[in-house]
């Protein structure tokens, strides 16, 4: 059945979007397009300005939760922002955590709302290449921090907030030899549709979706190089 897609290129709160990503989901588009599905463009939705405050509260109640009441937060086993997160949690009174869960449900009805022409939103997985390891201190405000990690992540983030159907399909490698992603996003229960439709184009662009990125282990990939990572330094070891 042709479904209606919702081409999204550009992200929520004015993240600037890697330009080789916007490349990658507009090819994506096209696929679609080709094998009979409507693909529209649609613009994202401010409510996604929201998702941080309630993510952090509702992520706080959770691990306070799981860690007993008298049980001391260790700075040699939780981070900075782990522990502050923990801190807020057992600070919340039932009438803010029933204040939060009420906004979520808001939020997601909001963003429902927005997107109600469409099936699925497609969009990059994230906007901006993975940063390095060691790049993105947990030393510091936890607002900061997440701040930090929506500004990578702005469209999977408000699914993973607000439970809607979400799927990454692997779609080939940018320039600099990392793996790119593209996201599926539907409605709350929408799981089977977005797995038809991430299936559907594995099977039109195989060449893009079984390609294998280089060695995480490799010098200057997935870690921070140091002067015994370069190859120069090693020659004649």
């Amino acid at each position: 059945m042709p479904l209606t897609i919702g081409l999204l290129l550009e992200a929520p709160g004015g993240t600037a979007v890697d330009d080789d990503y916007v490349q990658a989901t507009s090819d994506a588009a096209e696929v679609l397009s080709a094998i009979g599905h409507r693909v529209v463009r649609v613009r994202p939705t401010e409510e996604v300005r929201r998702v941080g405050s309630v993510f952090g509260a509702i992520a706080g109640a959770h691990l306070a939760r799981l860690l007993s009441d008298g049980e001391d937060l260790d700075p040699d086993v939780l981070e900075p922002v782990t522990a502050e997160v923990v801190r807020a949690g057992r600070s919340m009174t039932a009438v803010e955590l029933l204040r939060v869960l009420t906004e979520l449900h808001a939020l997601s009805y909001a963003f429902a709302d927005h997107f109600s022409g469409v099936d699925v939103v497609l969009s990059p997985t994230t906007a901006q290449p993975p940063p390095l390891i060691g790049t993105m201190s947990t030393d510091r405000p936890a607002a900061v921090h997440f701040a930090e990690l929506f500004s990578v992540s702005p469209f999977a983030g408000i699914f993973n907030v607000t439970g809607g159907a979400a799927l990454s399909v692997p779609w080939g490698l940018d320039p600099r030899g990392l793996p790119v992603g593209i996201h599926l996003g539907a409605a709350i229960g929408d799981d089977e549709l977005i797995l038809t439709l991430g299936e559907q184009l594995e099977n039109a662009r195989p060449d893009l979706t079984r390609l294998h990125p280089p060695d995480a282990c490799g010098p200057g990939n997935g870690r921070l190089q140091t002067t015994q990572d370069r190859p120069a330094d090693r020659a004649g070891k």
